[in-house]
């Protein structure tokens, strides 16, 4: 077989050997070519994921954020810049198919409407909503957050800036908003006639907890610092450094009812209604600034 390939070649005039030589070059160039251009494809494809991902988590931050700060849930979100304002019925309708999120955005969609004729002026509206409700629809949002984070291609972000800025998005907020939740359920539940050692040893587990998630949130603000430039930095400084004080406000006030039961002047139960109004301030406070800081991040 060899041999009739070499006494075919042997037969060729020099200008087809030449030509030849000349295709297989040219064969080599475009089967490389071809790898380059589909790795490239994948890049864009990529991208437009992780876009889509972005807009997705940032209408699930605004409706999310909207019924628990009592705004106007119509107002449309506002994407980035590569995309128009999407609402929540809007984006579903485009991305769940390809997302495969539909029956995560469907619960999450069932809360906000058990949310909403809740709403009242912001001072009454954590009041007014039903402990419940809140929960279940901190916990649709999450998984959903999760799920859109996975199946975008926001989790496997190769840059480091923007994969620790998708931490902060989709992870760390959460996070934060589910315990500064549960220390309102904490807060706002009567003590009954438990012990003040009991209620102190509660209070503090809260404070472990908060601390735990914002060292992570921190953690996580330091390294897209270090791997983002200025203007990473500079469009998020002063919404990371609110947040951080609101946050630290909130485990002030949880510290100083531990240090306030633990002397044991008075009954928990006595100084219950105080505290659960002080938290109350210092959790609006701090609902805000997570919501300008989540905002500035997506």
């Amino acid at each position: 077989m060899l041999g009739n390939i070499f006494n075919w070649l042997g037969r060729l005039s020099v200008g087809r050997k030449l030509m030849l030589i000349y295709l297989l070059d040219l064969t080599a160039v475009i089967y490389v070519s071809g790898i380059l251009i589909h790795e490239k494809f994948l890049s864009i494809d990529f991208t437009r994921k992780e876009i889509v991902g972005a807009a997705y988590t940032e209408v699930v931050r605004h409706s999310l954020m909207s019924a628990l700060l009592s705004r106007p849930a119509a107002t449309p979100a506002a994407s980035p810049a590569t995309m128009p304002p999407l609402s929540l019925p809007a984006v579903r309708a485009l991305h769940d198919g390809t997302l495969g999120t539909a029956e995560l955005a469907g619960r999450f969609a069932q809360s906000l409407a058990r949310m909403q004729p809740q709403a009242q002026p912001q001072a009454q509206a954590d009041q007014a909503v039903d402990v419940p409700l809140r929960g279940q629809l901190l916990a649709d949002a999450r998984q959903l957050l999760t799920a859109v984070g996975n199946q975008s291609n926001l989790i496997l972000d190769p840059d480091l800036d923007s994969y620790y800025v998708m931490s902060l998005s989709v992870l760390r907020f959460p996070e934060l908003l589910q315990m500064l939740h549960d220390a309102q359920v904490f807060m706002q539940k009567a003590p009954g006639r438990s012990s003040a050692h009991q209620r102190t040893a509660e209070l503090l587990t809260l404070v472990g907890r908060l601390e735990a998630v914002l060292l992570a949130m921190e953690a996580d603000y330091t390294q897209a610092w270090a791997a983002g430039g200025p203007a990473l930095q500079q469009a998020l400084a002063a919404s990371r450094h609110a947040l951080l004080a609101q946050a630290r406000g909130v485990e002030a006030v949880l510290r100083q009812a531990a240090t306030v039961d633990a002397a044991g002047a008075t009954p928990p139960w006595v100084r219950a209604e105080s505290q659960a109004a002080d938290y109350q301030a210092a959790y609006l406070q701090a609902l805000s600034a997570l919501d300008a800081a989540w905002q500035a991040s997506v």
